[in-house]
């Protein structure tokens, strides 16, 4: 058993590079940054059994990883009321190592590794069983992901929008005309006018926000981003406009629009019922290997 501690980069998170080191063994890896971007991923004999939102226990990818969970010594109370310490106690669960104030008084050996992988890796090889999964359900995913090569560019972009829009339920004019835009590719001085005009309802909606907010907590209820808020719904409504401005934008390259865009869809708590959070999760990695190669 090997504890490594990365003070200084996150490679270790990478479930890529944790699937090639644990081909054979088990490899649990904890991230957070001091904007608590918090990455838990944990891999056995070379597949990914689970990566973890502490904040969000149910929308963990792949869903098969929550029996995992379950099984272990550690309550969902308990991550929610001290997510670090949760997701270290896992971690002294899965190695039996302490990780208390011994094990940080003791003297430890501090390397530097900068290995190359051996290859690079390959779109399946990022692919995990529920992307597989929602490409074998849906034409439109499968295609992508059958033959992921640039041209597929606008219809990544298209899904992505279509994600936004239907989950926080934006519409209107302006909306109806920026959908056709993206249906059509139209990435010229019509995108760029209907862009300005997305960026400003996305200001607007950001200045709603504190004032919503307000108001949650002064009725004693916690703001937590969701759909079932006002709260809630404008934060999330505000990253589906800017979802659509990234797919509109005709400053930035076709790939990076595409990979921003998916981004943004991929903060408007997509659906994992209908497979909404699949889709995302699988041209995220799509648009990933495009950027990339």
């Amino acid at each position: 058993m090997t504890v490594l501690v990365e003070p200084f980069t996150v490679r270790g998170s990478s479930p890529t590079i944790l699937r090639a080191v644990a081909a054979d063994i088990e490899a649990y890896s904890i991230l957070w940054t001091t904007n608590l971007d918090i990455a838990i991923t944990y891999v056995a004999k070379g597949q990914l059994v689970a990566t973890l939102d502490a904040f969000d226990l149910d929308s963990m990818p792949p869903r098969s990883g929550r029996a995992w969970l379950a099984a272990l010594p550690v309550t969902a109370e308990q991550w929610s009321d001290n997510w670090m310490a949760a997701a270290l106690a896992v971690g002294e669960e899965l190695s039996g190592v302490r990780l208390d104030r011994a094990w940080l008084g003791q003297s430890h050996q501090s390397v530097r590794l900068y290995p190359l992988p051996p290859r690079e890796p390959s779109l399946e090889d990022l692919l995990d069983a529920d992307m597989r999964a929602i490409a074998a359900q849906d034409p439109r995913i499968g295609a992508i992901t059958a033959e992921p090569t640039h041209d597929k560019l606008p219809e990544i972009i298209r899904i992505a929008a279509e994600l936004a829009v239907t989950t926080t339920g934006l519409d209107g004019p302006l909306i109806d005309e920026a959908m056709r835009l993206i249906d059509t590719g139209d990435r010229g001085e019509a995108a760029r006018e209907v862009s300005d005009r997305l960026h400003a309802l996305r200001d607007e909606y950001r200045a709603q926000i504190p004032i919503a907010q307000r108001a949650t907590t002064d009725r004693g209820e916690v703001d937590i981003v969701g759909h079932d808020s006002e709260y809630g719904r404008l934060v999330l409504k505000t990253n589906a406009v800017e979802a659509l401005c990234y797919a509109l934008n005709p400053t930035i390259e076709l790939v990076d629009a595409a990979r921003r865009t998916v981004l943004a869809a991929g903060m408007t708590q997509l659906s994992q019922e209908n497979g909404d959070s699949d889709r995302e999760r699988t041209l995220s990695v799509i648009t990933y290997c495009l950027q990339t190669r």
